[in-house]
């Protein structure tokens, strides 16, 4: 949950690898207490955690973010936001475009 993940945050800010991957109670609060709170992250899953979207990613956008992998599949993230992320070149995703997202990006590509 938010709960756990936010104090997991607090309490071990030298924390390097979280995976919650599927765990329905990690949203956007936890994702953001990570990425603001644990400078040494280098890999987050938060794979099919649904109620994680780019007002959380982004944070990871701080020059600080030492982030090297991040785990998204399933999540609310937009492709645009995927993009701004792979831009800062300085890490590797696991993402899987779905239908929807594809099809956003290749619409906003042609106007």
């Amino acid at each position: 949950s938010d709960q756990g993940v936010v104090a997991l945050s607090e309490r071990c800010p030298t924390l390097r690898e979280l995976h919650v991957s599927s765990c329905y109670g990690v949203t956007d609060k936890s994702v953001t207490a990570l990425a603001k709170q644990s400078d040494d992250l280098t890999e987050l899953d938060v794979s099919w955690c649904f109620s994680v979207t780019d007002q959380s990613v982004k944070e990871f956008l701080s020059p600080r973010c030492k982030l090297k992998l991040l785990r998204i599949k399933g999540c609310a993230v937009s492709t645009s936001m995927v993009l701004d992320l792979f831009s800062t070149g300085s890490f590797l995703f696991s993402w899987k475009l779905n239908q929807s997202n594809l099809e956003a990006y290749k619409q906003k590509e042609v106007l």
